[in-house]
C-alpha cells in the first residue's frame, strides 16, 4: 500500500482536475464546539439582568457586565479555534470574529459602538443606556452560541455529489477539535492520494471556518464566494 502524500493545499489542488463553476459543497457532520470558562458569557448577562431589575438598579454594573459578556464570548471563539489576533486587544479580536463570518455585520457594528461608548464616555448611564447595552450583549452572545451549537465540522467539495456515501473525486475537509487543525483529504475515484493539514496561521484556515458557518446558515451566495476564494 502506497504512502499518502502530505502536501500543501496549493499542491493538493493540482492533483484533481475541476471546473470552479461546477464545484458542489456538501456538508457531512457537525459538532457542538465549546471552550468552557469558569464564568460563562451567559453568567455575565444574568449578572447584568440582576443589576437592572434589582431593588437598587446599578446601571454602571449593567454596562460593565454587558461588556464582559461580549468580551468573554469573543474570547471563547478565539480559544475554540486557536485564532491569532494581530494584537491582544478587543478591536483585533473582534476583527477575527468578523473574518470568519460568525455574526452579522450589523450586530458587530452595534457591539463595537456600544463597547466604545462604555469605555470612553465617562458619563452616568441612564436606564435606557443600560437596557440598550444589555439587549446588544444578549443579541451578540446568542448569535455566537447559536452558531457554535452543532457547527458543520466536516464537508466535501467536488464536481459531483457523493455516491453511496463516498467521495469519488474531490476534497474532503474535517476539523480536528483536539489539535485545532483542518485536515483535507484528496480523493481520486476511491483512493486517497494526498492529505493536507491546515493550521491557524494558514490563510485558508479562517476560510474553512467561514465556509462551514455560511453553510449552516443556508447562505448559498456566501458559500460559493468563499469557495472561489479558496480555489
Amino acid at each position: 500500500m502506497s504512502r499518502i502524500k502530505t502536501l500543501s493545499f496549493e499542491e493538493a489542488k493540482k492533483l484533481i482536475s475541476y471546473d470552479l463553476d461546477k464545484l458542489i459543497f456538501e456538508p457531512d457532520s457537525g459538532l457542538d464546539l465549546d471552550f468552557p470558562f469558569e464564568i460563562e458569557p451567559e453568567d455575565f448577562l444574568n449578572f447584568a439582568e440582576l443589576d437592572l431589575i434589582g431593588e437598587s438598579p446599578n446601571f454602571v454594573n449593567v454596562l460593565t457586565n454587558a461588556k464582559r459578556a461580549i468580551d468573554s464570548s469573543v474570547e471563547k471563539v478565539i480559544k475554540i479555534f486557536s485564532l491569532k489576533p494581530i494584537r491582544d486587544n478587543f478591536p483585533s479580536k473582534v476583527n477575527i470574529v468578523n473574518e470568519i463570518g460568525l455574526v452579522a455585520p450589523r450586530i458587530l457594528k452595534k457591539v463595537i459602538q456600544n463597547r466604545n461608548k462604555i469605555e470612553h464616555e465617562y458619563k452616568k448611564p441612564t436606564q435606557s443606556d443600560a437596557e440598550d447595552a444589555l439587549d446588544i450583549a444578549y443579541l451578540f452572545v446568542s448569535s455566537v452560541r447559536g452558531t457554535l451549537n452543532v457547527i458543520t465540522t466536516s464537508y466535501s467539495i467536488s464536481e459531483s455529489s457523493l455516491l453511496d456515501g463516498y467521495l469519488r473525486s474531490g476534497f474532503y475537509f474535517y476539523f480536528d477539535m483536539e489539535n485545532r487543525v483542518w485536515n483535507v483529504l484528496v480523493r481520486n475515484n476511491t483512493s486517497i492520494i494526498g492529505e493536507v493539514e491546515i493550521r491557524p496561521n494558514d490563510s485558508n484556515y479562517k476560510r474553512f471556518i467561514r465556509l462551514a458557518i455560511a453553510s449552516d446558515r443556508k447562505n448559498e451566495d456566501e458559500v460559493f464566494k468563499v469557495i472561489r476564494d479558496i480555489f
